[in-house]
């Protein structure tokens, strides 16, 4: 089964069953939606939501791009007797393209604890250029939204306190662990292919605090990897292949627990090495005019969002070329030659898994010890 069919089938109350990882991805997808639609005001019970109007369209307040499903996880959890007593009791939503800012979150009181989850990336231009901020920022504008929401929601509740979050979110709540002046109240961040940091060890002012973290991750993990090491990783089984991978609603589910798998798939690692070793290749000051000069080149051929490219690509294609064609021959000389560089990289990393290949398969297998004559007969 996946979130869905647990959240389904799972009617055990908290005591029975406590609260895990499972409930707060549940409780983390409801950041796509606009809450301010769909509720309206705090503190208010999650058993409550079906009572505005709107909730019978939640689907049209969804902000990825599995409205449909994302809709059906919220109304399977709004009826379930295990989120009953469930309470919203904050959230914050800000996006400014200008600043580079999309920023989510939300917090429950559940099962005697306080859960934060923070957004990870939406639709918007914003949002995906915060993202490349992160290949050349040790901050991102969402980092101090963040904590300034968790002293906001600390202040005003007792008990243990769970960050969580998917893809940026995954990224913005590890970010809040290893950054927060006093982490005593937090029980447990849970990443959910969230990417990693410009900062290579984003903990190494409190290296303590990195056992709170549970990253999980895909087996074609893709997003999860980025500016990242292999340590610590749950490697999960997925229903979709591919990039549909870093959709954590299909993630599979067995026994109360995510089915966990021993190692990424060949496809993980091929990205892994190859976009990683690209993003290194490249200057902090090619990262910044490169992602500056990419987003001015989406936005200049006529979609204001990213859904609308997504929904209708064939339709803008024409579109995006005049953009790339409206350049100048000095900023289409860099575009080109940082997307070439991306090219080598991925023929180097298909060379060297060659090259890897065709040593292992010439090495001559460890000959077996056979036992001497005398000892064969003693047996």
């Amino acid at each position: 089964m996946d979130i869905l069919g647990y959240v389904r089938s799972n009617k055990s109350s908290f005591e029975e069953l406590p609260f895990s990882h499972l409930d707060a991805l549940a409780f983390t997808w409801l950041t796509y939606f606009d809450i301010p639609e769909v509720v309206g005001k705090v503190p208010m019970e999650f058993s409550r939501w079906p009572e505005n109007p709107l909730f019978s369209k939640i689907e049209t307040f969804h902000r990825s791009f599995v409205p449909k499903t994302s809709a059906n996880l919220v109304r399977l959890m709004v009826a379930s007797p295990r989120y009953k007593d469930a309470r919203l009791i904050d959230f914050a939503y800000v996006s400014d393209r200008k600043a580079a800012l999309q920023f989510g979150a939300i917090a429950f009181e559940v099962a005697g604890k306080v859960l934060i989850a923070f957004e990870g990336t939406d639709l918007t231009y914003a949002g995906w250029r915060e993202d490349c901020e992160m290949a050349y920022s040790d901050t991102i504008a969402s980092y101090p939204r963040a904590l300034s929401f968790l002293k906001r929601v600390s202040s005003k509740t007792t008990g243990p306190i769970v960050l969580s979050g998917h893809s940026k979110g995954g990224n913005v709540a590890t970010y809040c662990l290893a950054v927060v002046e006093d982490d005593s109240r937090i029980e447990a961040v849970y990443s959910y292919e969230g990417p990693g940091f410009h900062t290579k060890d984003i903990f190494a002012q409190h290296p303590e605090r990195s056992v709170k973290l549970f990253k999980y991750v895909p087996h074609n993990a893709v997003v999860g990897i980025l500016l990242n090491d292999e340590s610590n990783l749950r490697i999960v089984k997925t229903y979709t292949v591919g990039i549909l991978q870093h959709n954590a609603l299909r993630w599979v589910i067995k026994n109360n627990d995510f089915v966990y798998l021993k190692k990424r798939s060949m496809t993980s690692h091929f990205i892994d090495r190859s976009v990683n070793s690209w993003i290194e290749s490249l200057s902090e000051k090619d990262k910044r005019r490169f992602s500056k000069l990419f987003f001015e080149y989406l936005e200049a051929f006529g979609p204001d969002e990213f859904d609308e490219l997504y929904k209708k690509f064939f339709f803008h294609v024409p579109a995006l070329f005049r953009a790339y064609g409206n350049l100048s021959d000095d900023d289409r000389t860099f575009f080109n030659g940082v997307i070439k560089k991306l090219g080598a990289h991925f023929v180097a990393t298909i060379k060297e898994n060659r090259r890897l290949r065709l040593e292992k398969k010439a090495k001559p297998a460890p000959k077996s010890k056979k036992p001497k004559t005398a000892e064969i007969s003693k047996k």
